[in-house]
């Protein structure tokens, strides 16, 4: 079953290779391995799939000016059924004076002892056009659980942690950031956001031997 059936999203002719467009999920009662494949509207093969991971990716940089929309078929498959579904792509003309993030990829150490509420790192765009004024936004993440941990200030750039991290659960984080100016149309940006959770440690060891005895004389040797 395809949890988001029919997905519409944007990318710009700016955006890189590699450049996570959409995360398809499915689920299945059997709980089958399941394989993602792009199955139509591709011709030039300007998109790929991580097979089992559902991720949509850029396979080559797109221009505008040769197509502004793609309509993705995406075939979902436990090896005996297979279920199909939309990914409406539209391309974003590039504006060359849309806000810039000061780096491509932002990069956090992170303990998961971490408390609720901490703020992990502040991004920082700036536009030349609208005098600063820009927002920012989560845009997507490779996992989805990560939207509920993390909330990006839309005045600051901060990212703070939301809900307690859990390292055996999920050790890194990858999400994308979009800030967009203020102004007619808002232009937009892109930034990747990789935080690395760091484990501590919080399991108490436990003796499994029983009881254990020993003897000793009493004029045995130190040591």
């Amino acid at each position: 079953v395809i949890n988001q059936p029919n997905n519409r999203v944007e990318v710009t002719e700016g955006d890189s290779i590699g450049f996570l467009v959409a995360l398809i999920q499915a689920t299945d009662e059997d709980n089958d391995f399941l394989w993602y494949r792009i199955t139509d509207g591709d011709p030039r093969s300007e998109f790929v799939m991580g097979g089992d991971a559902g991720s949509v990716l850029l396979a080559k940089q797109l221009d505008w000016e040769t197509q502004q929309e793609y309509n993705l078929t995406i075939s979902v498959t436990d090896g005996v059924n297979t279920v199909f579904t939309q990914l409406f792509v539209s391309v974003i003309d590039i504006n060359e004076h849309r806000p810039w993030f000061s780096q491509a990829i932002y990069t956090v150490n992170v303990s998961e002892s971490l408390p609720v509420g901490t703020e992990l790192i502040r991004l920082n765009a700036t536009d030349i056009d609208q005098d600063n004024k820009v927002v920012y936004l989560l845009h997507c993440a490779q996992n989805s659980a990560s939207t509920n941990l993390f909330k990006v200030d839309y005045q600051t750039g901060a990212i703070k942690l939301m809900q307690s991290l859990d390292r055996e659960s999920i050790s890194q984080h990858i999400m994308t950031v979009m800030v967009k100016d203020q102004g007619t149309p808002a232009k937009r940006n892109f930034a990747r956001v990789i935080i690395h959770v760091y484990d501590i440690n919080d399991h108490t060891p436990e003796w499994t031997g029983g009881v254990a005895q020993g003897r000793v004389l009493e004029s045995a040797d130190i040591g």
